[in-house]
């Protein structure tokens, strides 16, 4: 089964939870494309200003394939998969500040923009491999952003 969204829609959402992200603490784990909120909020972020969103979380009783780091945001390089963790060590390498806090069962990501350049986190949606978890699990939200790695 394909799962399709409305690109339109998502857009929506997305500039709503930038807003509601530079006063509060968000959640984004219902977002088909986190990669690019989180680029749009970097570039809406001024200097040396925080945010934290909740990106993912953890329980012992979701099904395995909810088992890993970041269940709800997965990169791909060919046929290996990268823990978001240490694609954010990449991305920190470049002098972005950003990075993963644990919180209980719930994983947060960090952001300060801590210089005025851009941020390109250099990953490719794969829409046809992206599924929203609640169509496949009950009681379980969110969708499952499964990367690739953009080959520049």
């Amino acid at each position: 089964m394909k799962i399709y969204y409305d690109m339109i829609r998502e857009s929506e959402k997305i500039s709503k939870l930038i807003n509601d992200a530079l006063k509060n603490e968000v959640s984004i784990i219902d977002i088909f494309d986190k990669a690019k909120l989180v680029e749009k909020l970097w570039g809406n972020l001024k200097t040396n200003q925080k945010v934290r969103v909740k990106i993912d979380e953890k329980k012992d009783s979701y099904p395995k394939i909810l088992h890993e780091a970041t269940p709800r945001f997965i990169i791909n390089n060919e046929k290996e998969k990268i823990s978001f963790s240490k694609y954010l060590d990449k991305i920190r390498d470049r002098g972005f500040d950003i990075k993963i806090e644990n919180d209980g069962n719930d994983i947060f990501l960090l952001i300060k923009k801590n210089k005025e350049q851009e941020l390109d986190l250099g990953l490719k949606l794969d829409r046809d491999n992206t599924l929203d978890l609640s169509l496949m699990f009950e009681n379980i939200e969110g969708v499952r952003s499964i990367y690739n790695l953009n080959k520049k």
